[in-house]
């Protein structure tokens, strides 16, 4: 055995464990090789079914850091063995990785390095999505030099709990939890440790890897009990920030979190063809009592922009829109970047609704850019860029003009990137006398 003295744990290391036998064992690897030694290992077994609590016992015989405490019954999600982690810490500082991923050899130095030079209560680091083949399939980075609360609530900052290091102090002094029984623990709770530490530091280098399993929860369709989750999470915080008497100074900080967990539940549900589900969606929209009418009105003044993006969405779960026509939508469609995206997402989600595999793209410029990635991204095959001059430019899929693609496109969607000459562009596909086209005006 691997035997480490008394000395100062600096770090106390959570893992919640439930029937991860196929990765238990190297994600313990990893943290068992890290460059700060000074930390404890503890794996709360969520009565697991399968053979992951006998590796952890065999790796306990070669490394005395690491603690296993088993449970005797199933509590359905990380957040009971991640509170069972904390309350039996001994680290100045908590951290918790998923027994999936694995992290660099040298995270918990630098992080902890960087609490203690910076005297920083949390330390945030950069993060790596990876697949089953360690293939790198994102780098993920803050660039944000100052990190508040401010940046949690919104969500501008994922409240993922797993690269980042905490005070234990946040979690004893201020009675700490996270929200039993749901799946996304860390929306309901993070930002509660957020508000409480008195500094925050970033270390800007991509030090844990995420790995995305297609039999994972975000993979997986969505159903009635995740969409509660979401719920209770947005209740969680609305309820902390009525309790710390601060609902009013950060009231545009969670209508921008409340808005995005919108539009993210609404764009799964399309996309998983769950399309039932929208009524539990209109439902909490329309019982919402987060926000009066002043509110609205006075949220509309000072951000515009996450105003008529909500809009957007009542629109497309055919809600009545609010302070807002289409044509200050219209509007902003056209100007702010950042939205479009969001926008062009929800469009995208209409072909699915329709069950449309392939289309062709009528125009090409920097939307085309955003669309084909959506699109892709959606398993939406483009078939081919109309396009009456390609000013030589390299593309990817078959171009042309219309004449060009006129003998197969009939029966097919044509998607228009110019709102600009769509009713020009209409009018010429109309001259061909296609059949049966589903033509959409993406912008």
């Amino acid at each position: 055995m691997l035997e480490h003295s008394n000395k100062k744990i600096f770090l106390t290391v959570v893992i919640p464990m439930y029937n991860a036998q196929t990765f238990i064992y190297k994600t313990l690897k990893s943290i068992i090789n890290q460059t700060l030694k000074n930390i404890e290992i503890i794996v709360v077994d969520d009565a697991s079914t399968d053979n992951s609590n006998q590796i952890v016992t065999k790796l306990i015989q070669q490394d005395n850091r690491i603690k296993l405490i088993t449970l005797n019954k199933n509590y359905g999600s990380p957040s009971y063995p991640r509170n069972v982690g904390v309350s039996n810490a001994n680290g100045d500082f908590v951290t918790f990785v998923d027994a999936d991923d694995t992290i660099e050899k040298n995270m918990y130095e630098l992080m902890y390095q960087t609490a203690i030079t910076t005297k920083s209560d949390i330390v945030i680091c950069d993060y790596k999505k990876i697949d089953e083949d360690n293939n790198i399939i994102e780098i993920v980075k803050f660039d944000k030099k100052y990190i508040s609360f401010k940046d949690i609530l919104n969500n501008t900052l994922n409240p993922a709990t797993w690269n980042k290091i905490f005070k234990k102090q946040l979690f004893t002094k201020h009675n700490i939890k996270f929200e039993n029984k749901i799946f996304c623990e860390d929306l309901g709770n993070t930002h509660e440790l957020f508000y409480f530490a008195k500094k925050i530091s970033l270390v800007e280098q991509p030090l844990y890897n995420y790995l995305i399993l297609s039999q994972s929860a975000s993979h997986k369709k969505i159903n009635q009990k995740y969409i509660n989750d979401i719920f209770i999470a947005i209740n969680t915080t609305y309820n902390f920030l009525i309790k710390q008497n601060i609902f009013n100074q950060y009231i545009i900080d969670f209508f921008i979190r409340y808005v995005k967990q919108l539009n993210f539940l609404y764009t799964k549900i399309i996309k998983d063809n769950q399309h039932i589900l929208l009524q539990t969606l209109i439902i909490f929209i329309k019982n919402n009592t987060f926000f009066t009418n002043d509110n609205l009105c006075n949220i509309y003044k000072k951000n515009h922009n996450i105003f008529v993006l909500y809009n957007i969405l009542l629109k497309s779960l055919n809600l009545p829109t609010i302070l807002c026509d289409d044509k200050i939508i219209n509007n902003f469609l056209t100007t702010i970047d950042t939205h479009k995206f969001i926008y062009l997402q929800l469009k995208i989600f209409t072909l699915l609704k329709y069950n449309i595999k392939e289309i062709f793209i009528y125009g090409y410029g920097e939307p085309y850019l955003i669309i084909s990635k959506l699109l892709l991204k959606n398993n939406i095959k483009i078939i081919g860029i109309i396009e009456s001059n390609n000013n030589n430019r390299t593309l990817q899929y078959p171009y042309g003009t219309l004449s060009t693609f006129t003998p197969i496109l009939n029966n097919k969607t044509i998607i228009i990137i110019s709102s600009s000459y769509y009713n020009e562009i209409k009018k010429n596909i109309k001259q061909y006398s296609l059949k049966h086209n589903f033509i959409i005006n993406i912008l």
